[in-house]
This record gives C-alpha cells, sequence and structure tokens, in this order.
C-alpha cells in the first residue's frame, strides 16, 4: 500500500471512529436530558472539550495551531458556515 493509500485508509477509520462515538454520546442524552436542561449539558461538554484542549496543550499533544483549527471546527458547526466563510 502506498503512503497515499495509507494516509487514506487511516483518515476513512478514524472517520468510522468518530462516528461510532457520536453515536454512544448519542446514546447517553436521553440519560442526561432527564436529570439535566440542555444548557447545563452543553455546557459541562463545553468544560469538558475545553479543559481536554488545555491538558492536550500543557502535554504537547496539540499545539496553538491544532487547537485553533479544532475550535474553529466548533464554531463552524455551531454556526454552520462553510470553512471559505469565516
Amino acid at each position: 500500500m502506498t503512503d497515499e493509500a495509507q494516509t487514506a485508509a487511516n483518515e476513512d477509520d478514524f472517520h468510522r471512529r468518530i462516528s461510532a462515538c457520536i453515536q454512544d454520546i448519542n446514546a447517553l442524552l436521553p440519560g442526561l436530558n432527564e436529570r439535566y436542561s440542555i444548557p447545563e449539558i452543553l455546557s459541562a461538554f463545553a468544560e469538558h472539550v475545553g479543559g481536554a484542549f488545555y491538558a492536550f496543550r500543557q502535554n504537547n499533544i496539540l499545539d496553538d495551531a491544532q487547537t485553533l483549527s479544532m475550535i474553529d471546527k466548533l464554531e463552524r458547526a455551531a454556526f454552520r458556515q462553510p470553512a471559505n466563510q469565516r
């Protein structure tokens, strides 16, 4: 397998795993919604993601550019903006 093909295969696997993780999180939401309001759930997710970004940067797992790229993806998803409209 060429390096390019391996990279594509790795990306496909990564996206499949993200989809599976989203499904697992979605399965948890009804139970959370029975105990917490939507703003509380979203705020907890935001705290969790923000803490993960901080920890990954502190441990040199992500650099600032990678972190900002992920935050940009979050903003585009939240506001439904294509990448070229930022």
